[in-house]
C-alpha cells in the first residue's frame, strides 16, 4: 500500500432557460500582447551536444548541497545543458535556468521520474525509473534545469513550514547559487505541481529575478482550498498531514500541526487564515505584469481555484485543464511548459501568442474545448423553492438543515478517488440520496447549458449566534440516472471566529466545466455533512433558512 494511503487509513482510524441573465465581464480579460523573449543568444545558433548532470542523486557520492535560509542544507541537482564551445561571433552560449518545484511529501526525484497520466509519487527505491526524465527533457531543450529537495523533506534540512517566508528564501538562495556556478542569460523561469505549484505562483509574484511561471495545480487563497468557508476538507486533512510527518521523518514546524487542530476544533482560525493569507498569491495577482501559465485538473478535489485565479490575473495567460485528479503528471501540459519557457526564456517562437486561452476538459467526459479568448460569461439564475430550483423569484419558503450523522452511509471517499482520476465519478443518483440533506431540482428541457466556472449559493437567513455547518453538491443527473459531483462548497457559522451572518452568507463552490443537454437535471443537495470532502462538526446545530435563497450558474455564452 503506497505511504500516503497508510497515513490515510490510520488517520482517518484516529481521527426552460429563462431567468436572470447578467454579464459578467465584456472584455476579452488578461490577453496581452506577447513577445519572444529578447536579449538572449540566438538559439538557432546553439547545438545543444549532451547534458551533464551536477550531484546526481542516483550516485552515492551525490551529498552536496546549496545554503539555503538559514544556513539550511538543500539537496540539489542541476542539469546542464552542453553546447558547441563558442557561438559563430566567438562568444560563449548562455542559458536560461528552470527551478522544478516538487509536490508536497515528494523529493526533486520525482522529475527524474515521471509517469504521466498518474499522480506525481516517490521513485522507485535503488533504481533508475523507467518512466520520463523531465530534467533531462528540459535540459537537452536548451535550459539548465534545477530542483532541489524542499527544507524538510528528501536529503534536506530545515522545517518544513508550508510554502512560508523560510521556502521562499530557499527558492531565492538557489537561483542565486546557480546564477553565479552556471552559464545563464538572466532569464528564470519556475514550474511546479500542487505544492510545487504554490510555490511557483508565490515566487512568480515576488521574486524580480523571475521572467515567468507555469504553476501546475496550484492555489489562489490557500486557507478557502483547504477550509473553504471554514470547513476543512477532511479526508485531505488528514492525507496531508499524514504524508508530511512520514515523508518529513517528523520534521513539520509545530506550527503546521497546530493550524490542524485549529481547523478541526475550529477554534483559532483568526489566526490560521492570517498565516494562510501570508501564504496565498492572491495579494499580489493583479499587480504582477509577468507571463503566467496555469495548468489544473479537472477531477482535482483539492486546488479547484483555476477559475479564480485567472481572473485575478491582469498578465498575459493561458490555462489548461486537464482530466485527472490531483497531482496528475499531464503529457501535453508538461509539452506546453517546455513551449512556453521556450517562447519567453529562450527567444524560439513556439507560437505561444496564437495559443487558445483556456482549453478545458469537461467533467462529463468527451473531447476537450478550446476558447480562443477569455469566456465571456453571465449568470444563471435559479431560487430555492423545495423541491424545486425555479428560475422565477422565491416566495420566502424556510427549509432547514439539521446536523445527524445518521445519514448516507456512502461516503465517497474524495481523496481516493481523486487519486484514481475520477473526482467526477458517475453512479445512479438512487445511490446520493440521504435522508439529512434537502434536495432541489431543476429540469433542463430547452436548450444546452455549459457552466464555465464556480457556482455561487446566495443563502438567506436570520442574523444568529448559533453554531452551524452547510455543506452543498452540485450534481448533474443524466437521461439514463446516472449522476455526476460537479462541484462542492461548504460555509459554517462559527460564533468568535468567523464574521458575523447578516441575513445571508455566501456559499462558493469549486470550479467545474460541464455541458448539461436537454433531457437531463441539476440537483442542489445541501446537508449538514457531506462526509466524502468535509470534516463533520458535532457542536454544529440546526440551521433555518427564510428567503430569496438563490443559486448562481457562471455560464459561457460564446
Amino acid at each position: 500500500m503506497r505511504t500516503w494511503l497508510r497515513a490515510l487509513v490510520a488517520l482517518l482510524v484516529a481521527l426552460p432557460l429563462s431567468g436572470c441573465l447578467s454579464f459578467l465581464d465584456d472584455d476579452d480579460g488578461p490577453d496581452r500582447e506577447a513577445n519572444p523573449a529578447s536579449g538572449v543568444d540566438d538559439p538557432s545558433q546553439i547545438k545543444i551536444t549532451g547534458v551533464r548532470i551536477h550531484n546526481d542523486p542516483l550516485e552515492p557520492q551525490s551529498t552536496a548541497t546549496i545554503e539555503g535560509f538559514g544556513g539550511t542544507p538543500l539537496s540539489y541537482v542541476v542539469y546542464e545543458p552542453l553546447a558547441q564551445d563558442a557561438l559563430p561571433g566567438g562568444q560563449p552560449p548562455t542559458f536560461p535556468v528552470v527551478v522544478f518545484l516538487h509536490g508536497f511529501g515528494l523529493t526533486k526525484e520525482m522529475w527524474t521520474c515521471t509517469p504521466f497520466g498518474e499522480p506525481a509519487q516517490p521513485p522507485l527505491p535503488d533504481e533508475k525509473c523507467p518512466f520520463t526524465d523531465l530534467l533531462d527533457t528540459f535540459a537537452r531543450a536548451g535550459f539548465i534545469s534545477v530542483a532541489y529537495d524542499a527544507r524538510g523533506f528528501g536529503r534536506s534540512g530545515g522545517q518544513v513550514t508550508v510554502a512560508g517566508p523560510a521556502e521562499m528564501a530557499d527558492l531565492s538562495a538557489v537561483i542565486d547559487w546557480v546564477s553565479e556556478r552556471f552559464p545563464v542569460n538572466g532569464k528564470v523561469g519556475v514550474t511546479g505541481i500542487s505544492y510545487g505549484g504554490g510555490q511557483s505562483l508565490l515566487g512568480w509574484g515576488t521574486d524580480a529575478r523571475i521572467t515567468t511561471a507555469v504553476a501546475h495545480q496550484g492555489w489562489l487563497d490557500l486557507y478557502e482550498a483547504l477550509a473553504p468557508g471554514s470547513v476543512p476538507k477532511g479526508e485531505w486533512a488528514s492525507l496531508l498531514v499524514g504524508e508530511g510527518t512520514i515523508a518529513s521523518g517528523g520534521m513539520m514546524h509545530p506550527m503546521v500541526y497546530g493550524w490542524a487542530q485549529a481547523v478541526v476544533t475550529r477554534d483559532g482560525l483568526d489566526n490560521v487564515r492570517g498565516d494562510l493569507d501570508a501564504r496565498s498569491p492572491e495579494r499580489f495577482m493583479a499587480g504582477t505584469d509577468k507571463p503566467l501559465m496555469l495548468c489544473a485538473a479537472m477531477q482535482d478535489t483539492l486546488f479547484t481555484q483555476v477559475d479564480e485565479l485567472w481572473q485575478a490575473t491582469s498578465a498575459f495567460t493561458r490555462v489548461i485543464v486537464h482530466d485527472g485528479g490531483h497531482g496528475t503528471l499531464d503529457e501535453e501540459c508538461w509539452e506546453k511548459t517546455r513551449q512556453w519557457f521556450s517562447f519567453f526564456l529562450r527567444g524560439v517562437d513556439t507560437k505561444v501568442d496564437g495559443w487558445p486561452f483556456l482549453q478545458s476538459s469537461d467533467a462529463g467526459g468527451g473531447h476537450a474545448v478550446m476558447y480562443p479568448k477569455a469566456p465571456k460569461q453571465a449568470t444563471q439564475s435559479y431560487f430555492l423553492r423545495e423541491p424545486e430550483l425555479t428560475s422565477y423569484a422565491g416566495s420566502n419558503m424556510t427549509f432547514t438543515i439539521d446536523n445527524r450523522f445518521v445519514n448516507n452511509p456512502l461516503a465517497e471517499p474524495s481523496a481516493i478517488w481523486d487519486q484514481a482520476g475520477v473526482g467526477n465519478q458517475a453512479m445512479p443518483y438512487s445511490m446520493r440520496q440521504d435522508p439529512s440533506a434537502v434536495f432541489f431540482e431543476r429540469s433542463i428541457d430547452d436548450d444546452s447549458l455549459v457552466i464555465l466556472g464556480s457556482p455561487r449559493l446566495q443563502l438567506v437567513t436570520q442574523a444568529t449566534t448559533a453554531r452551524w455547518q452547510v455543506t452543498g453538491q452540485l450534481i448533474h443527473v443524466d437521461a439514463e440516472g446516472n449522476s455526476r459531483i460537479l462541484a462542492r462548497g461548504a460555509v459554517a457559522n462559527i460564533p468568535g471566529e468567523t464574521p458575523a451572518i447578516e441575513g445571508s452568507v455566501m456559499m462558493d463552490f469549486s470550479y467545474t466545466k460541464a455541458t448539461i443537454d436537454p433531457g437531463s437535471m441539476l440537483v442542489l443537495k445541501l446537508g449538514a455533512n457531506d462526509t466524502s470532502w468535509f470534516l463533520p462538526d458535532p457542536q454544529a446545530g440546526t440551521v433555518a433558512f427564510s428567503g430569496h435563497s438563490e443559486l448562481t450558474l457562471p455560464l459561457f455564452v460564446g
